[in-house]
Protein backbone atom coordinates (compact mmCIF):
# COMPACT_ATOMS: atom_id res chain seq x y z
CA UNK A 1 0.00 0.00 0.00
CA UNK A 2 1.12 3.54 -0.72
CA UNK A 3 -0.31 6.97 -1.42
CA UNK A 4 0.92 10.40 -2.45
CA UNK A 5 2.30 11.05 1.04
CA UNK A 6 2.95 7.51 2.33
CA UNK A 7 5.93 5.46 1.06
CA UNK A 8 5.22 1.84 0.08
CA UNK A 9 4.33 -0.60 2.83
CA UNK A 10 3.44 -4.28 2.77
CA UNK A 11 0.64 -5.68 4.95
CA UNK A 12 -0.85 -9.10 5.54
CA UNK A 13 -4.62 -9.11 6.10
CA UNK A 14 -6.54 -12.15 7.31
CA UNK A 15 -10.23 -11.83 6.32
CA UNK A 16 -11.33 -14.60 8.66
CA UNK A 17 -10.06 -12.81 11.76
CA UNK A 18 -9.97 -9.21 10.53
CA UNK A 19 -6.35 -9.03 11.67
CA UNK A 20 -3.89 -6.85 9.74
CA UNK A 21 -0.17 -7.21 10.23
CA UNK A 22 2.53 -4.85 9.02
CA UNK A 23 5.29 -6.80 7.24
CA UNK A 24 7.46 -4.10 5.70
CA UNK A 25 7.65 -0.32 5.52
CA UNK A 26 10.06 1.73 3.41
CA UNK A 27 12.09 3.84 5.82
CA UNK A 28 11.35 7.54 5.58
CA UNK A 29 11.45 10.82 7.44
CA UNK A 30 8.24 12.21 5.97
CA UNK A 31 5.43 13.73 7.99
CA UNK A 32 2.25 13.13 5.96
CA UNK A 33 0.38 15.64 8.10
CA UNK A 34 2.47 18.45 6.60
CA UNK A 35 0.80 18.07 3.20
CA UNK A 36 -2.66 18.62 1.79
CA UNK A 37 -4.44 16.80 -1.03
CA UNK A 38 -7.43 18.08 -2.97
CA UNK A 39 -9.49 16.45 -5.70
CA UNK A 40 -11.53 18.38 -8.27
CA UNK A 41 -13.50 17.69 -11.43
CA UNK A 42 -12.66 19.97 -14.35
CA UNK A 43 -14.98 20.26 -17.35
CA UNK A 44 -13.28 19.47 -20.66
CA UNK A 45 -14.14 21.16 -23.97
CA UNK A 46 -17.15 18.87 -24.50
CA UNK A 47 -18.25 19.08 -20.88
CA UNK A 48 -16.79 15.74 -19.78
CA UNK A 49 -15.60 15.94 -16.15
CA UNK A 50 -11.90 15.18 -15.72
CA UNK A 51 -10.57 14.14 -12.32
CA UNK A 52 -7.56 16.05 -10.99
CA UNK A 53 -5.54 15.45 -7.84
CA UNK A 54 -3.42 18.33 -6.61
CA UNK A 55 -1.31 18.63 -3.51
CA UNK A 56 0.67 21.23 -1.62
CA UNK A 57 2.30 21.92 1.72
CA UNK A 58 0.63 23.99 4.41
CA UNK A 59 -2.11 26.41 3.40
CA UNK A 60 -2.95 27.35 -0.18
CA UNK A 61 -3.31 31.07 -0.75
CA UNK A 62 -5.49 31.88 -3.77
CA UNK A 63 -3.26 34.70 -4.92
CA UNK A 64 -2.57 33.32 -8.43
CA UNK A 65 1.12 33.05 -7.56
CA UNK A 66 1.76 29.37 -6.79
CA UNK A 67 4.02 27.51 -9.23
CA UNK A 68 2.15 24.47 -10.57
CA UNK A 69 3.67 21.31 -12.05
CA UNK A 70 1.03 19.25 -13.89
CA UNK A 71 1.59 15.64 -14.94
CA UNK A 72 -0.50 13.67 -17.42
CA UNK A 73 -0.43 10.57 -19.62
CA UNK A 74 -3.81 9.75 -21.18
CA UNK A 75 -3.33 6.55 -23.14
CA UNK A 76 -2.97 2.76 -23.36
CA UNK A 77 -5.44 2.28 -20.49
CA UNK A 78 -2.74 3.28 -18.00
CA UNK A 79 -4.27 4.43 -14.70
CA UNK A 80 -2.63 7.27 -12.77
CA UNK A 81 -3.60 6.34 -9.22
CA UNK A 82 -2.34 7.96 -6.01
CA UNK A 83 1.23 6.76 -5.58
CA UNK A 84 4.28 7.87 -3.66
CA UNK A 85 6.67 10.21 -5.50
CA UNK A 86 9.52 11.72 -3.51
CA UNK A 87 10.34 14.17 -6.32
CA UNK A 88 6.81 15.56 -6.04
CA UNK A 89 7.29 16.10 -2.31
CA UNK A 90 10.54 17.95 -3.04
CA UNK A 91 8.48 20.25 -5.27
CA UNK A 92 5.94 20.76 -2.49
CA UNK A 93 8.73 21.59 -0.03
CA UNK A 94 9.79 24.40 -2.37
CA UNK A 95 6.31 25.92 -2.35
CA UNK A 96 4.93 24.29 -5.48
CA UNK A 97 1.63 22.61 -6.28
CA UNK A 98 1.91 19.17 -7.87
CA UNK A 99 -1.05 17.93 -9.89
CA UNK A 100 -2.00 14.67 -11.63
CA UNK A 101 -4.78 14.63 -14.25
CA UNK A 102 -6.78 11.49 -15.09
CA UNK A 103 -7.28 12.13 -18.80
CA UNK A 104 -9.31 10.15 -21.28
CA UNK A 105 -7.27 7.38 -22.85
CA UNK A 106 -6.28 6.15 -19.40
CA UNK A 107 -7.82 3.26 -17.51
CA UNK A 108 -9.09 5.05 -14.41
CA UNK A 109 -12.75 4.67 -15.42
CA UNK A 110 -12.52 1.44 -17.40
CA UNK A 111 -12.31 0.50 -21.06
CA UNK A 112 -14.87 3.08 -22.20
CA UNK A 113 -12.67 5.84 -20.74
CA UNK A 114 -9.70 4.37 -22.59
CA UNK A 115 -11.53 4.18 -25.92
CA UNK A 116 -12.77 7.73 -25.52
CA UNK A 117 -9.16 8.90 -25.93
CA UNK A 118 -7.72 6.62 -28.62
CA UNK A 119 -7.56 6.59 -32.43
CA UNK A 120 -9.63 9.44 -33.90
CA UNK A 121 -10.70 10.47 -30.39
CA UNK A 122 -7.13 11.23 -29.26
CA UNK A 123 -7.86 14.93 -29.59
CA UNK A 124 -10.09 14.61 -26.51
CA UNK A 125 -7.05 13.73 -24.40
CA UNK A 126 -5.39 17.01 -25.35
CA UNK A 127 -8.58 18.95 -24.71
CA UNK A 128 -8.81 17.39 -21.25
CA UNK A 129 -5.23 18.39 -20.44
CA UNK A 130 -5.68 21.93 -21.73
CA UNK A 131 -8.85 22.32 -19.67
CA UNK A 132 -6.93 21.36 -16.53
CA UNK A 133 -4.10 23.80 -17.36
CA UNK A 134 -6.60 26.62 -17.80
CA UNK A 135 -8.46 25.68 -14.61
CA UNK A 136 -5.30 26.28 -12.57
CA UNK A 137 -4.95 29.67 -14.26
CA UNK A 138 -8.50 30.80 -13.39
CA UNK A 139 -8.91 29.07 -10.01
CA UNK A 140 -6.86 31.67 -8.17
CA UNK A 141 -4.13 29.12 -7.50
CA UNK A 142 -1.77 30.10 -10.29
CA UNK A 143 -1.46 31.88 -13.66
CA UNK A 144 0.01 30.91 -17.07
CA UNK A 145 3.42 32.34 -16.22
CA UNK A 146 3.68 30.05 -13.18
CA UNK A 147 2.44 26.77 -14.72
CA UNK A 148 4.62 23.94 -16.05
CA UNK A 149 3.62 20.60 -17.60
CA UNK A 150 5.44 17.28 -17.85
CA UNK A 151 5.00 13.78 -19.23
CA UNK A 152 6.88 10.94 -20.89
CA UNK A 153 6.42 8.50 -23.78
CA UNK A 154 2.72 8.80 -24.63
CA UNK A 155 2.78 11.59 -22.04
CA UNK A 156 5.56 13.21 -24.07
CA UNK A 157 3.17 13.28 -27.02
CA UNK A 158 0.67 14.93 -24.69
CA UNK A 159 3.22 17.59 -23.73
CA UNK A 160 4.16 18.14 -27.36
CA UNK A 161 0.54 18.58 -28.34
CA UNK A 162 0.00 21.11 -25.53
CA UNK A 163 3.08 23.06 -26.62
CA UNK A 164 1.80 23.40 -30.18
CA UNK A 165 -1.93 23.71 -29.41
CA UNK A 166 -1.97 26.00 -26.36
CA UNK A 167 1.47 27.65 -26.01
CA UNK A 168 0.16 30.73 -24.20
CA UNK A 169 -1.53 28.77 -21.40
CA UNK A 170 1.65 27.76 -19.53
CA UNK A 171 5.27 28.86 -19.12
CA UNK A 172 7.40 25.71 -19.24
CA UNK A 173 7.23 22.12 -20.46
CA UNK A 174 9.39 19.03 -19.92
CA UNK A 175 8.79 16.08 -22.22
CA UNK A 176 10.80 12.88 -22.08
CA UNK A 177 11.11 9.98 -24.57
CA UNK A 178 8.05 11.33 -26.33
CA UNK A 179 6.42 10.64 -29.68
CA UNK A 180 6.37 13.81 -31.76
CA UNK A 181 6.24 12.71 -35.42
CA UNK A 182 2.92 10.89 -35.65
CA UNK A 183 3.11 10.32 -39.40
CA UNK A 184 6.23 8.15 -39.14
CA UNK A 185 6.05 6.57 -35.68
CA UNK A 186 5.28 3.16 -37.19
CA UNK A 187 8.64 3.04 -39.02
CA UNK A 188 10.71 2.52 -35.86
CA UNK A 189 10.29 -0.84 -34.06
CA UNK A 190 8.49 -1.76 -31.90
CA UNK A 191 6.21 1.23 -32.52
CA UNK A 192 4.16 -0.74 -35.06
CA UNK A 193 2.57 -2.30 -31.95
CA UNK A 194 1.00 1.07 -31.19
CA UNK A 195 -1.09 1.25 -34.35
CA UNK A 196 -4.06 -0.16 -32.43
CA UNK A 197 -3.86 2.87 -30.09
CA UNK A 198 -3.09 5.69 -32.54
CA UNK A 199 -4.12 4.32 -35.93
CA UNK A 200 -2.15 3.48 -39.07
CA UNK A 201 -0.52 6.55 -40.69
CA UNK A 202 -0.49 4.68 -44.02
CA UNK A 203 -4.27 5.06 -44.18
CA UNK A 204 -5.26 8.48 -45.64
CA UNK A 205 -8.09 9.21 -43.20
CA UNK A 206 -5.93 8.21 -40.23
CA UNK A 207 -3.03 10.30 -41.54
CA UNK A 208 -5.33 13.34 -41.63
CA UNK A 209 -6.27 13.19 -37.96
CA UNK A 210 -2.73 12.27 -36.90
CA UNK A 211 -1.30 15.24 -38.82
CA UNK A 212 -3.82 17.54 -37.16
CA UNK A 213 -2.17 16.97 -33.75
CA UNK A 214 1.32 15.65 -34.59
CA UNK A 215 3.58 18.01 -32.56
CA UNK A 216 6.44 17.98 -35.08
CA UNK A 217 4.13 19.01 -37.90
CA UNK A 218 2.20 21.59 -35.90
CA UNK A 219 5.14 23.81 -34.88
CA UNK A 220 4.58 27.23 -36.47
CA UNK A 221 7.14 29.88 -37.31
CA UNK A 222 6.87 33.12 -35.37
CA UNK A 223 4.96 31.68 -32.39
CA UNK A 224 6.18 32.49 -28.88
CA UNK A 225 6.43 29.01 -27.38
CA UNK A 226 7.02 28.31 -23.68
CA UNK A 227 10.40 27.19 -22.36
CA UNK A 228 10.83 23.56 -23.40
CA UNK A 229 13.08 20.77 -22.14
CA UNK A 230 13.19 17.67 -24.35
CA UNK A 231 14.77 14.53 -22.92
CA UNK A 232 15.48 11.26 -24.72
CA UNK A 233 17.67 8.15 -24.52
CA UNK A 234 19.87 6.66 -27.21
CA UNK A 235 18.93 3.13 -26.19
CA UNK A 236 15.24 3.51 -25.36
CA UNK A 237 13.68 0.25 -26.59
CA UNK A 238 10.27 1.78 -27.27
CA UNK A 239 10.46 5.38 -28.49
CA UNK A 240 13.07 6.16 -31.13
CA UNK A 241 15.30 9.09 -30.05
CA UNK A 242 14.79 10.71 -33.45
CA UNK A 243 11.35 11.91 -32.33
CA UNK A 244 12.95 14.11 -29.66
CA UNK A 245 15.81 15.29 -31.88
CA UNK A 246 13.47 16.32 -34.69
CA UNK A 247 10.98 18.08 -32.42
CA UNK A 248 13.72 19.99 -30.57
CA UNK A 249 15.29 21.02 -33.88
CA UNK A 250 11.96 22.20 -35.26
CA UNK A 251 11.22 24.25 -32.16
CA UNK A 252 14.66 25.88 -32.34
Amino acid sequence: WSSFFHPPALYLHEPATGRTQSLFQVEHDIDPAAYRLEQVKVASADGTPVNVYFMYRGELERDANRPVLLYGYGGFKISLLPAFNRSALYWLERGGVYAVANLRGGGELGEAWHRAGMLQHKIRVFEDFEAVIRWFAVSGISRPGRIAITGGSNGGLLVGAAITRAPQSFRAAAGYVGLYDMLRFHLFPPAELWISEFGDPRQPETARYLHAYSPYHQVRDGVAYPAVLIESALHDTRVFWGHSAKFAARLR
